[in-house]
């Protein structure tokens, strides 16, 4: 469990070790009523995401859309990956293997809202954020 609340000057929290969980997360997770920044999964997962992003090879990196959406999205990526899909709770709800470059994910069984989608490759996680209306 990852648990980080209660603490009003607290506005980053986008450190290697959180932004690890949050991409492969062991059980439930926890954000809330800390200063803007570290309020909440989403922002921490954005920022750990720009954090990521501003470090990886164009090579490296996934393409997710449409976003927001309703039924399904598509997955551009270079390399074969495992594919999950997790609500704010890091619960996996969806999982593919991806072997194709291209790939569409129906994700109409899914209630709306906010999404995470965790790529992991032989030696990358990645991750993204989708909305499903």
């Amino acid at each position: 469990m990852l648990d980080i609340s209660y603490n009003d000057t607290l506005s980053n929290c986008a450190v290697q070790s959180v932004c690890d969980y949050l991409a492969s997360p062991t059980g439930t997770i926890q954000i809330e009523y800390n200063a803007t920044g570290c309020d909440s999964i989403a922002e921490v997962d954005s920022a750990c995401a720009y954090l990521s992003n501003s470090e990886v090879n164009l090579q490296s990196a996934f393409r997710l859309y449409p976003n927001p959406t309703s039924t399904n999205i598509t997955i551009e990526t270079p390399a074969q990956s495992q594919l999950s899909i997790l609500n704010l709770h890091g619960q996996e709800l969806i999982t593919r293997q991806i072997t194709e470059p291209k790939t569409q994910i129906d994700i109409s069984s899914l209630p709306a809202g906010v999404y995470f989608v965790r790529l992991t490759g032989e030696r990358t996680v990645k991750v993204g954020k989708i909305v499903k209306q």
